[in-house]
């Protein structure tokens, strides 16, 4: 866990390298994991399985207090959501891969709002 920075290099490589997966679903996918990966790096909780009413939240660390997530990796995990969205644009509005996206996206803008982070966001487990 925590090591989102490592698995967004992994999805960058698929996607910069088109050519290897043609057409299929994995190119489109790897936009997705991309878009997850940085929301981890950016602390934000988009699973989908929280409570409710529950406004998600930036990784609160061993310190349980609040943090905004870092601006950066918010604004690259939107930004992969969008291609996402845009090659599947097309896609069967009712296919749970594209609706767990649409969730998470939506928890994605919910925090886009909050105050920027201050302190350093550490992603390792101290």
């Amino acid at each position: 866990m925590g090591r989102g920075a490592e698995a967004a290099a992994e999805f960058q490589k698929i996607i910069d390298h088109p050519g290897l997966v043609g057409t299929f679903p994995i190119g489109a996918l790897a936009r997705l994991g991309l878009g997850r990966a940085y929301a981890l790096q950016a602390g934000v909780d988009i699973s989908v399985e929280t409570k409710p009413g529950h406004r998600p939240a930036a990784d609160t660390g061993s310190d349980n207090a609040r943090r905004a997530p870092l601006p950066e990796p918010l604004a690259k995990a939107r930004a992969a959501y969008q291609a996402f969205f845009a090659l599947w644009n097309e896609a069967d509005k009712d296919i749970p891969i594209v609706e767990q996206a649409k969730a998470e996206y939506a928890r994605l803008l919910d925090v886009s709002d909050a105050p920027l982070r201050t302190e350093p966001h550490h992603s390792g487990g101290e």
